[in-house]
């Protein structure tokens, strides 16, 4: 679920995000993300980087093969006031063709958000607290955040 989210802007988006995803809202997404959105997978089997809206929405579009995939957020590292980051998990059932049977697959990010939009994600090990951190007060230009 979503409940370790709290009321933080940041927190609102990433709630947002997760809704939109899971109802496979495509042009819902597009609007929540920048022009030059870019994904960075920083795991040794990771995903291909993603650079603007039309790789998010390709992205987007080959998760859906499950039938009911949806992002819980399983814990909030830190917040401020340009970056979140975050453990997550994508769950929900293959398709037919696929198996059928449940999955999930848990990840770290770390998500810089401007003007309620976001503009990029770094995707880690969820284990990695140390990784997700320091890009975290990276983009944040300062030691520090909440929680």
């Amino acid at each position: 679920g979503l409940s370790a989210l709290g009321d933080s802007p940041l927190e609102q988006v990433c709630r947002e995000h997760a809704r939109r995803f899971a109802g496979r809202d495509v042009d819902g997404l597009m609007e929540l993300v920048a022009e030059d959105y870019t994904l960075v997978d920083h795991r040794p089997m990771g995903w291909e980087p993603a650079q603007g809206r039309d790789a998010l929405r390709t992205l987007h579009e080959s998760s859906w093969n499950s039938l009911d995939i949806r992002i819980g957020v399983d814990e909030v590292l830190a917040v401020g006031e340009r970056a979140i980051a975050l453990r997550v998990r994508l769950v929900g059932h293959g398709s037919v063709t696929d198996g059928g049977g449940e999955f999930a697959v848990s990840l770290g990010r770390v998500t810089r958000i401007t003007d309620g939009r976001i503009v990029s994600i770094d995707q880690y090990e969820p284990g990695d607290r140390e990784a997700m951190l320091a890009r975290f007060h990276a983009l944040e230009g300062r030691p520090g955040g909440s929680r």
